[in-house]
């Protein structure tokens, strides 16, 4: 697959989006999506990517056809904290982590990718805080980045993953759906989070809540989060149930009326 970009490099652009390329092609991990190759066609450069057969893990989980027990949806979450945990090990700040932005190949393998390099093509200082007008995804994005603090680092992405585990086990919920920006601001200020999706036991959610801790040093690190998915694995044996044809109607995860009538906002705000 060819991802390219339309806008004008100057040297310094150009020079950026190569450090970043090569930097991905270093990337050797089972749950991140590998850089193959970097062209330059009309003074333009272009990554190829390998192809996911079943595209982005959003858009895999809302599909009705696909049919899911937790157990699925958890290992879903598990690759993810696994790629995030190498990411993070390498000191790689993703900034943009989504279920739009994780890709499932033909064996459910899903694979963290969007690395904001195409992003940074195509909006300069894209997450920059001196440039207010540029969009940011801040229905992922951390209490602390609401309120104007611009600084990434792993318990950022971390805030993020919690957000994708909510979009994951509400089968393509779209969060906070009727909240703007401010309002999400005050919302999030007032100790309120994302509500437990109807299918999650306590445990796991108290796993997700751990995400959207106030202040960033309390959540946990990707290492943590993995550890303990993998322990309710260990736990409850009953998400070890993974075969299609040993699935009965009732241990489903189906797709909410509510969200088979909502209809997907990709929640960018565009100024604070």
């Amino acid at each position: 697959m060819l991802n390219t970009t339309e806008a004008r490099f100057n040297m310094m652009k150009k020079t950026n989006f190569l450090e970043e390329a090569v930097m991905m092609v270093d990337f050797s991990h089972p749950n991140v999506l590998t850089l193959l190759a970097i062209t330059i066609e009309d003074n333009i450069p272009n990554v190829i990517l390998p192809f996911m057969e079943n595209g982005d893990l959003r858009s895999y989980v809302l599909d009705e056809k696909n049919k899911f027990v937790l157990g699925e949806l958890l290992n879903f979450c598990l690759q993810v904290a696994s790629g995030m945990e190498y990411l993070a090990l390498k000191k790689f700040v993703h900034r943009d982590l989504a279920a739009r932005n994780c890709m499932v190949d033909s064996s459910l393998t899903v694979k963290v990718a969007d690395f904001g390099l195409a992003r940074d093509l195509y909006e300069t200082n894209y997450y920059i805080a001196e440039n207010r007008s540029i969009p940011l995804p801040y229905k992922w994005m951390p209490i602390e980045c609401l309120s104007g603090k611009l600084q990434f680092s792993e318990k950022t992405d971390v805030w993020s993953y919690g957000v994708l585990m909510w979009e994951v086990f509400t089968r393509g919920g779209s969060p906070y759906f009727d909240l703007q920006h401010r309002e999400l601001k005050h919302f999030l200020k007032r100790g309120e989070r994302l509500e437990k999706p109807e299918i999650v036991p306590d445990y796991l959610y108290a796993v997700m809540c751990s995400c959207w801790h106030s202040e960033s040093r309390s959540r946990p690190t990707f290492s943590e989060l993995k550890s303990s998915i993998e322990s309710i694995f260990t736990f409850d044996q009953d998400y070890l149930t993974h075969q299609k044809e040993a699935k009965e109607e009732s241990q489903l995860v189906q797709i909410s009326e509510h969200e088979k009538n909502n209809v997907y906002e990709f929640s960018m705000i565009e100024s604070f």
